[in-house]
């Protein structure tokens, strides 16, 4: 989880549409907030996983409360790493990423 979390922290693209918190995991799970609105994000999840195969996210929330709400988040999850997809390579969590990454861009831009 704490290289994942680095590394999609450290692309651009990817950093533009998402926070973790904490910053650095300290266990296999992390909260990961998205600035696009639920809809938005729900959406371009879904166009990501037909065109790449590459499911981003399961089960999003919408329910923020507190700061995240105020720093212009729209979305969050909770994502954990185990043994099933703790074996996928880093370069697939990316791919997904950058791609749902530029779909939103094209959504909001």
């Amino acid at each position: 989880m704490i290289r994942l979390a680095k590394l999609l922290s450290q692309d651009a693209d990817v950093s533009s549409v998402l926070a973790f918190d904490p910053e650095v995991p300290q266990t296999n799970m992390v909260h990961v907030y998205l600035k696009p609105a639920y809809h938005v994000c729900e959406k371009v999840r879904d166009e990501v996983e037909a065109a790449k195969g590459i499911c981003v996210f399961k089960r999003l929330r919408k329910d923020l409360g507190g700061s995240k709400d105020e720093h212009g988040f729209g979305a969050y999850f909770e994502w954990a790493i185990g043994e099933a997809n703790g074996s996928i390579d880093d370069g697939v969590f990316l791919e997904g990423w950058r791609d749902f990454a530029a779909r939103i861009q094209a959504a909001t831009g």
